[in-house]
């Protein structure tokens, strides 16, 4: 049975004027803080079980164990410590009755002097039949010292538990008062992407070869040689006409004449 404070402070200590959220969620000892006090002095107490043992899932995942008076049709009660409240606070029980005979429940709030009381409810079977949420109104006269009694009487068949309190100070978001403490949660590590780079691929130079050049045979241009045209005029070869040809004859003799006259000289 766990108890929270938003104040770490002891509650049978000096007095502490202003209240903080107070929770019981019994994960923890209940022997630790629970005991026959005031109210239940001399009374039987309630015990602690668990949610496995009954046919029954809890309110909360976190939940597994609640308090609740033996069942032998006696009255049983229980007590919590010493806390703060002020007027205009808030008690939150929450609770499961399931009984086919009579089953009750009666949920006080006493000053730590016992003297008078600041709240009060009375639960019976009749009226309840599963889970429910008592909301319970304080209004000391002002800011004191309180504790809760819790009383019931159960027969053999009858489910009676208290599966957890809460006393809410006025004016708190009652978000800010949790019954129960966030289940730890391993923070997964936080990784920084890298960009992603394609890598270049590595290319191997490739050799350079030379070839051998074969040097082509040097070609000489010969010039080119253009003959002159001939200038000499070919003869004009046409038939003679017959004055031509009667002083060609003539010529002929005169020419065969002279020929004579020579070849005879020579002799």
């Amino acid at each position: 049975m766990g108890l929270t404070t938003l104040i770490i402070a002891s509650f049978l200590t000096s007095y502490v004027v202003s209240d903080s959220c107070v929770t019981y969620n019994f994960e923890e000892n209940l022997n630790d803080i629970v005991g026959g006090y005031g109210l239940c002095s001399g009374i039987p107490a309630w015990v602690l079980d668990e949610y496995s043992n009954l046919n029954l899932d809890s309110p909360d995942e976190r939940s597994t164990k609640f308090i609740t008076p033996p069942r032998d049709g006696n009255t049983k009660c229980w007590s919590s410590s010493v806390f703060t409240i002020s007027p205009g606070g808030t008690l939150e029980v929450k609770l499961y009755i399931n009984s086919d005979t009579m089953a009750t429940v009666d949920v006080i709030v006493a000053g730590e002097d016992t003297t008078h009381l600041t709240g009060y409810r009375q639960l019976n079977s009749q009226d309840i039949k599963g889970w429910y949420l008592i909301d319970l109104p304080l209004y000391p006269s002002s800011t004191i010292k309180a504790y809760i009694s819790i009383f019931s009487r159960a027969s053999a068949s009858a489910i009676v538990l208290v599966d957890s309190l809460r006393y809410i100070p006025p004016g708190m978001n009652e978000t800010l008062c949790q019954i129960y403490e966030d289940l730890a949660t391993t923070p997964e590590p936080t990784t920084t992407s890298q960009p992603t780079t394609t890598p270049k691929p590595i290319t191997t130079p490739e050799l350079t070869t030379t070839k051998p050049t074969t040097p082509r045979p040097t070609t000489t241009i010969e010039p080119t040689v253009t003959s002159p045209e001939s200038t000499t005029t070919s003869p004009d070869v046409r038939p003679p006409t017959d004055a031509e040809d009667n002083t060609s004859f003539w010529n002929k003799i005169i020419i065969t004449i002279n020929n004579t006259i020579n070849i005879n000289n020579l002799k």
